[in-house]
């Protein structure tokens, strides 16, 4: 296993509906749940995804066993979330 990897990314949304500032550029293959059913603005499943993204660029080609910490701060008009994650590099050596 590889060296112990980690990345952030956070967003910013107001009235819960608009993004003020958010990632754009995110991992393929992260899959994540979001715990809201109206999924407005930047949910978390994106910002684990861009979280995950900022981990492994230019390190890694996957991230093993990832590990999200998730915080949101709410405000009167906008919030802001930010997504932790860390977890071990793996390279793919060769595909058969």
């Amino acid at each position: 296993m590889g060296k112990k990897l980690s990345g952030v990314a956070s967003a910013t949304t107001l009235f819960g509906i608009l993004d003020i500032s958010s990632p754009s550029k995110y991992a393929d293959g992260v899959f994540a749940s979001s715990s809201s059913f109206f999924n407005f603005g930047t949910g978390p499943s994106e910002l684990e995804a861009a979280a995950a993204y900022n981990a492994v660029i230019g390190k890694a080609d996957v991230i093993v066993n990832p590990q999200y910490i998730v915080q949101k701060k709410s405000y009167l008009i906008f919030s802001t979330t930010t997504v932790w994650v860390s977890g071990y590099a793996g390279t793919i050596k060769k595909i058969e």
